[in-house]
């Protein structure tokens, strides 16, 4: 859980420049947090709290992977910050699903970024551009909907 929470505020911390997940660098990470990173807990609490009660209980085997969750905690933090229904993007979370295991209604390259090596720089913002790229347009085609 530490080193999972650890990758998510790595990726969203706007003064660190995310080299990859290798544990050297995790440790660099944690050990700078002592030094005025107080921003980047109280934007996690917040993601953290927006998440809790949008999944409450769900549990899927394969968002819950370590390399899923860094990558879903940011996407969380986008969907807090534009004030996104908790339901919607409950939502999103199930489509993003089916769109990884190829059986989605949009069309992603997320599991390119996976595998060997899923801990490099490369890797994560892959992973990262094409959950970002599904989320963009989930949101696009559920507005598209409403209007």
């Amino acid at each position: 859980d530490i080193e999972v929470i650890t990758q998510a505020m790595m990726i969203n911390d706007p003064n660190y420049d995310l080299d990859s997940f290798s544990g050297k660098n995790m440790d660099n990470y944690s050990a700078s947090l002592k030094e005025n990173k107080e921003y980047i807990f109280d934007e996690m609490k917040e993601t953290f709290d927006y998440m809790h009660h949008a999944l409450d209980f769900y549990s899927d085997k394969l968002v819950l992977k370590k390399t899923v969750v860094p990558i879903i905690i940011t996407i969380g933090k986008m969907a807090k910050d534009q004030d996104l229904n908790k339901d919607l993007f409950l939502e999103w979370i199930q489509e993003f699903k089916l769109s990884i295991e190829n059986r989605g209604k949009i069309r992603i390259n997320y599991t390119e970024y996976m595998g060997t090596g899923s801990f490099s720089k490369n890797k994560v913002y892959g992973r990262l551009s094409a959950a970002k790229r599904h989320f963009e347009i989930f949101c696009k085609n559920r507005m598209a909907l409403v209007q």
